[in-house]
């Protein structure tokens, strides 16, 4: 069993999958960027096609396991115009692509970077269906008018009251978040610090993290103040993110031990 066990984790975690190759060979011959490219493009259709399957399955069930509710989000304030700190999550995932370093080994790292993105996705899909919770907290709710309202109205069409727990937002904003820093400042890739401002220690260390951590930090709790998600589920999507920063930093450290090995296995 655990030989079984160690095989698959090295085959899903610790080795790049099957589909990757044409796409390395074809960076190879032709641009770098093809690459984070087809890995943004094929992460976005994987996790947006699944999630609206796992939501609307989980919405036409209308089943939930448990309520999750906790006097903690009976006490937090529902602040409408959060909802485009909210909707600041999805670039993120642009910033990501663009700022893969386009070397080798960065190359390596963006392909382990999403092969953990969608596993993490995939196991809380897997939640999603066989625990699903119903977030309970957008009726009465004022959504104002004009834009914001016009936000929320397409929110809540697209969106179902499921997939609560783990967060996505939570959990792809720390994870997102975390890497993206990891390499900007490497400022190898198209999303780089201009070089007059790197000579600035103080902006390279302080200044680009606590920008990105705030936002990521504000995207994390504007879940619940635009009541889209509960406290749990904010919670959960942190401790998943953390677990996929971990592995990831296996990942690394794995790439600068088999750096040659893992180009060499691509290229077969």
């Amino acid at each position: 069993m655990k030989k079984i066990l160690k095989k698959l984790i090295n085959k899903f975690i610790f080795s790049p999958w099957p589909f990757w190759r044409p796409i390395w060979k074809f960076q190879s011959k032709k641009f770098s960027l093809s690459l984070p490219i087809a890995a943004f493009l094929i992460s976005t259709v994987y996790i947006s096609t699944i999630y609206a399957l796992t939501n609307n399955l989980a919405d036409w069930r209308g089943y939930t396991i448990f309520s999750s509710s906790t006097i903690i989000d009976e006490n937090i304030p529902y602040i409408k115009e959060s909802i485009f700190i909210y909707g600041a999550y999805y670039f993120l995932f642009i910033a990501m692509a663009l700022s893969v370093p386009l070397n080798k080994k960065g190359l390596i790292e963006c392909i382990f970077a999403y092969q953990i993105l969608m596993l993490l996705s995939t196991l809380s899909f897997i939640i999603f269906v066989l625990m699903p919770i119903k977030v309970d907290t957008r009726f009465g709710l004022d959504t104002g008018e004009g834009l914001v309202s016009t936000l929320y109205e397409i929110l809540y069409m697209a969106d179902p009251p499921y997939n609560s727990w783990p967060s996505l937002h939570v959990l792809h904003s720390i994870f997102l978040s975390w890497i993206l820093l990891r390499w900007i400042k490497q400022s190898q890739g198209v999303f780089k610090v201009p070089v007059i401002l790197n000579k600035f220690k103080l902006f390279e260390k302080y200044i680009i993290p606590t920008f990105i951590w705030t936002l990521s930090i504000t995207i994390a709790i504007s879940t619940m103040t635009t009541k889209q998600h509960y406290f749990f589920d904010f919670v959960t999507g942190i401790i998943f993110a953390t677990i996929g920063i971990l592995i990831l930093k296996k990942c690394i450290t794995h790439i600068e031990k088999n750096h040659e090995h893992i180009i060499e296995h691509l290229e077969n």
